[in-house]
Order: structure tokens, then C-alpha cells, then sequence
């Protein structure tokens, strides 16, 4: 640790806000005040003392609700969902690495409010660019799974509900992002067990929902206990964020994101219109659902930006600003 000191850059970063030192054992850690601590797995003998009787039981009620959804349900889901992971890694994971070290150097400096900016100017930019793509995938569901999953053994009745399925569960996408937006939030200080517990009471919600939904509506029940539960965890994340004086929605960042989501809600419009004058197009070929989906992206592109461009939904100071930091951690880093 000594001979690397000279590398080290002189303002505090995420390793030094954390409270160990190295490992001394197998499961003892050495903690930077001499302490130790330790840490093991333990295993209740819940299901070790039930009988086969109550552990058939579930797996019949588990198999019973997953009759319910349908042969190839948990193929539509797949296939939905790899859409919907896409923006999702793209914006939400991209933008949380990004901003962890500068919200943890500004908390170890003793500047909340600018930890509090940083993640203010993160949410602007990952709702001006999550809002339009949700948005986008709900109305262009159709054409956009038929474009690249029909055919062959995979039919146009298969695509109409995978496209369904992913109509909803991207609903569920801007709370994605916003979770790995507000979660630095959280370790820039320490504090890695809130973010556990709620992502746990969120996967009791969805367990609860889809024994809820599933039976009456299937997969899109299943597609709903998720994007619901989603917000549900960006609604508590924030929520004890704003009640421990750490973050909140300012009057500015909640006007942008309204004005995105107007220029978003226009985009919708055209694209639902072109959807419209172009239906012969995803009822062709795949070079013409190919084409026609080239079309969607490019009105929706040409409406989106200008807009949200025209009417302030952006602070091109607030992003650049944000680029900029972004490159420079990159460089430290480095």
C-alpha cells in the first residue's frame, strides 16, 4: 500500500469512504479502526424440517400458476425483455458507475447538496433518454418484434403477445433507471443494507402480485407484477433518500422531466401515425418490416430532440457538465 501512494489521487474516492483494510482470514476482515469482522453463511432448517407433503405442496401451487401463463409464455418474456434490458444497461448502468465516485467524493468532502446535484443532473439525463425509449417501445412494440423475431416456427400470433408483454413491462423501465440512479445515493455512504432491504420487500410485492395477476391475465399479468414492483422500489428508494435530507426533486429537475415528457407524448403521437401509413410494411417481408421499423426510429428521432430541445426539456449545461466529469473519473481511474 505504500509503494502505491504516490499513484493514489489526492481527494477521497469510494475505497477510502469504505471502512476495510484486507482480508486477515477466511471470513475475518481487517476494518481501518483495527476492529475485525466477520461473516458467514448460515442456513435455516426451514426447509429441512418441513415434510414432503408441505414441499409438494408448493411446488404443485408454483406449478399450478405457471400452467396458467401458457405454452411459450416464458419464451414472449424472454424475448420482450431482451428489449427491454437494452436501454436499461445502456442508460441506468452506465449512468450509476458513472456517478458513484463523484457523489462519494462530494459526500467525503462534506458537500451534500452538490452529491444531491450530481444525482439531479443523472436523473435529467437518464429520463431524457428512458422516457422517449420507453415510450417508443410501447407504441412500436408490434412492428419492432415482428421485425426481429417472426418467422419460421415463431408466428405473427407469437409476436403479437411478446409485443403486448413488452408493451407493459417497459412501463416499468424509467423506475429502472432511476433505481440505479438514487442507489449511489446510498453507498456513497456506507449504507449498502438499505438498498438490499428494499430490492427484498419488492421481490415479496412481486411474489404477492403474481400469484395476484397471473391466474386473470397470464403473461401480461406477469409483465404488469413487474413494472409495478418496479416503481415500488424506485418509490422507497427515493422516498427514504428524501426523509434522511439527502435528495429530492427540485422544482427545475421535475419542469424537465414534464417537458420530456410532453416532447416524449408528441414523439408517441407520431409514431403512432406512422405505425398507421405504414401497416403494409410490417405485414411484408422482413426487408420491408426492416425498412418500416428504419422509418419509426427516424420520426421518432425527428420529432423527440427538437422538441424537448425547443421547449427546455434539456440543460445542455447540466449534461455537458456531466460528460465532462464522467470523462475526468474515467482519466483518474486510469
Amino acid at each position: 500500500m505504500v509503494a502505491l501512494r504516490q499513484f493514489r489521487n489526492a481527494n477521497p474516492s469510494f475505497a477510502d469512504l469504505t471502512p476495510y483494510a484486507g482480508l486477515v482470514a477466511d471470513g475475518v476482515i481487517l476494518l481501518k479502526d483495527g476492529s475485525l469482522m466477520a461473516g458467514w453463511y448460515f442456513a435455516g432448517p426451514d426447509s429441512e424440517s418441513s415434510t414432503n407433503i408441505e414441499r409438494n405442496e408448493v411446488s404443485r401451487q408454483i406449478n399450478a400458476i405457471l400452467a396458467r401463463l401458457g405454452t411459450g409464455s416464458l419464451s414472449y418474456f424472454n424475448y420482450a425483455d431482451r428489449l427491454n434490458q437494452l436501454p436499461l444497461g445502456v442508460i441506468g448502468a452506465a449512468l450509476g458507475t458513472a456517478i458513484l465516485p463523484q457523489v462519494s467524493r462530494h459526500v467525503g468532502a462534506g458537500e451534500p447538496a452538490k452529491a444531491a446535484h450530481v444525482q439531479a443532473q443523472a436523473a435529467e439525463l437518464a429520463m431524457l433518454l428512458c422516457l422517449p425509449a420507453a415510450l417508443a417501445l410501447s407504441v412500436a412494440s408490434g412492428p419492432l418484434i415482428s421485425a426481429l423475431f417472426e418467422g419460421g416456427r415463431f408466428t405473427a400470433q407469437d409476436a403479437a403477445i411478446t409485443a403486448m408483454t413488452l408493451a407493459i413491462i417497459v412501463s416499468g423501465l424509467p423506475a429502472y433507471v432511476l433505481v440505479k440512479v438514487l442507489t449511489p445515493g446510498f453507498y456513497s455512504r456506507q449504507d449498502t443494507a438499505t438498498p438490499v432491504k428494499t430490492a427484498g420487500v419488492t421481490l415479496i410485492a412481486n411474489v404477492a402480485l403474481n400469484f395476484i395477476l397471473i391466474p386473470p391475465f397470464g403473461i401480461a399479468g406477469l409483465a404488469a407484477a413487474i413494472a409495478i414492483c418496479s416503481w415500488l422500489n424506485c418509490l422507497m428508494l427515493y422516498v427514504i433518500l428524501h426523509r434522511r435530507g439527502h435528495f429530492r426533486i427540485e422544482g427545475w429537475l421535475a419542469l424537465r422531466i414534464g417537458k420530456q415528457l410532453i416532447a416524449g407524448l408528441a414523439m408517441a403521437v407520431a409514431l403512432w401515425l406512422v405505425k398507421g401509413q405504414l401497416a403494409g410494411f410490417f405485414a411484408g417481408s422482413v426487408g420491408h418490416r426492416l425498412i418500416g421499423v428504419g422509418a419509426l426510429i427516424a420520426a421518432g428521432l425527428a420529432v423527440y430532440f427538437p422538441i424537448v430541445w425547443v421547449i427546455g426539456g434539456m440543460g445542455k449545461e447540466d449534461i455537458q457538465a456531466l460528460v465532462r466529469r464522467r470523462g475526468k473519473a474515467g482519466s483518474d481511474s486510469v
